[in-house]
């Protein structure tokens, strides 16, 4: 077994760590569309309307968060230092994608007093269709950053 000296500050793949927080912050932005709108149909009473605002104000929270750790490591790292600083321009912009008709033309129909069923019920080609729209939401955040 060899024995590594330990170097505070010294990070390994930084592409890596920078990639995989970037897909993490992706699927976050993804899921705060589904909550606009998808989730967001499905609201019934003040109740569901208070469960809601929590959700999409901790999606903030988590985005803000990982964002304030990614600019902590850009000052770190000089080599992605400005590339961050563009990019965490992007994570409080509006999501521009539209979720897919197939998905919304079900959901339209669906009961909206059971969320949990009207999902389970999607038929394929919805499901497939909610899928594309939620990673393009990813890929276009990552692409974001290799713009930069």
């Amino acid at each position: 077994m060899k024995t590594v000296p330990f170097e505070p500050a010294v990070y390994g793949n930084i592409e890596r760590i920078v990639k995989n927080n970037l897909i993490y912050i992706g699927n976050i932005r993804a899921l705060k569309a589904w909550y606009q709108n998808v989730r967001g149909l499905f609201i019934r009473d003040e109740f569901d309307q208070a469960v809601y605002n929590g959700a999409l104000a901790n999606l903030d929270l988590i985005l803000k968060e990982r964002f304030q750790r990614l600019e902590q490591l850009s000052e770190k790292v000089p080599s992605i230092g400005k590339k961050m600083s563009e990019v965490s321009k992007c994570w409080k912009l509006p999501i521009d994608t539209v979720a897919s008709a197939s998905l919304m033309t079900e959901i339209e129909k669906a009961d909206k007093n059971n969320y949990i069923a009207a999902i389970q019920n999607l038929s394929t080609g919805a499901c497939a269709g909610a899928t594309a729209w939620l990673q393009s939401i990813v890929d276009e955040f990552i692409e974001s950053y290799k713009k930069h």
